[in-house]
């Protein structure tokens, strides 16, 4: 009878083999589905990261342009400031040169002052002996035109 017994240990843990595989299959299938949601939840993850990682690009892109751009202004504030330095020096050597020039010109207008006062004293001078010839030609007499005065023509008429 043993025999008996032996066969119904046997469905006995047939039974529990059974139960444990499909417990042991249940098991993996709760992981295959877990795996797919994981996989899923990995596939958002990197479809963000790469979305972050354009943004990030992208914010790279405009910050290179940025700096290329103020680099730009630099550069041109850079050449502007060195072509005011050089006109200001330009200036400055302009402003020596006048300088200069003013006082030759201070120079020159003293000397020509002095100059024209000898000048219009001659001139006076000049007109004063001119005036004097012409009273001493009046006493005498005799008119700048050579004609004789009236008073000199009725002297000599009445002394006739």
């Amino acid at each position: 009878m043993q025999s008996a017994g032996a066969d119904a240990s046997q469905p006995a843990d047939a039974d529990a083999t059974q139960q444990q595989a499909e417990a042991s299959i249940a098991q993996v299938e709760a992981d295959v589905r877990l795996m797919d949601s994981f996989a899923n939840a990995v596939r958002r993850d990197l479809t963000e990261q790469d979305k972050v990682k354009q943004g990030i690009i992208h914010a790279l892109g405009y910050f290179r342009r940025q700096e290329e751009l103020a680099q730009d202004e630099r550069d041109g504030c850079h050449s502007k400031t060195q072509h005011l330095e050089d006109e200001v020096a330009t200036l400055q050597r302009q402003i020596k040169a006048l300088e200069a020039e003013k006082m030759a010109l201070a120079a020159d207008k003293a000397m020509l002052t002095e100059a024209n006062k000898k000048v219009l004293a001659q001139v006076n001078s000049v007109f004063a002996f001119g005036q004097a010839v012409q009273l001493g030609l009046a006493f005498k007499g005799v008119a700048l035109d050579g004609a004789p005065n009236a008073s000199t023509a009725a002297a000599a008429s009445g002394a006739s």
